[in-house]
């Protein structure tokens, strides 16, 4: 059994069905799995900084929920390398772009109002 197979089987022992986090408020079963898997990729792949720049009009809040959601996706891009490249998505009839990406130390997310739609 690999490391993360056995911290993910300790998590599924000792869990209770919702998890509370001071961040991000009562998890789902689900969502606490992910989060810890992501937290055990992140610490083993050596990546200590995530870096959000928003150049949108959105929150810095709102914002931070696009990048969790390219994160909880994973790394789908450059061979599983990556996050996904480019996210789409749209709010209150606008649409908004992630972009991702990586170099050794950390995961820059960059986060733009688009002006023209991706999709017509």
């Amino acid at each position: 059994m690999t490391p993360k197979e056995e911290a993910l089987d300790l998590f599924e022992k000792y869990l209770t069905p919702n998890l509370v986090s001071p961040m991000y408020g009562v998890l789902s079963y689900q969502e606490a799995k992910t989060l810890i898997a992501a937290k055990y990729e992140l610490k083993n792949k050596n990546m200590q900084k995530v870096i959000i720049k928003n150049e949108s009009d959105l929150l810095i809040i709102d914002a931070m929920r696009l990048v969790e959601g390219v994160i909880k996706n994973g790394r789908i891009s450059n061979n599983n390398k990556q996050y996904c490249y480019l996210s789409v998505y749209e709010i209150d009839g606008s649409e908004y772009h992630v972009t991702a990406r990586s170099n050794k130390d950390s995961d820059t997310f960059l986060i733009y109002k688009s002006k023209k739609p991706f999709f017509e």
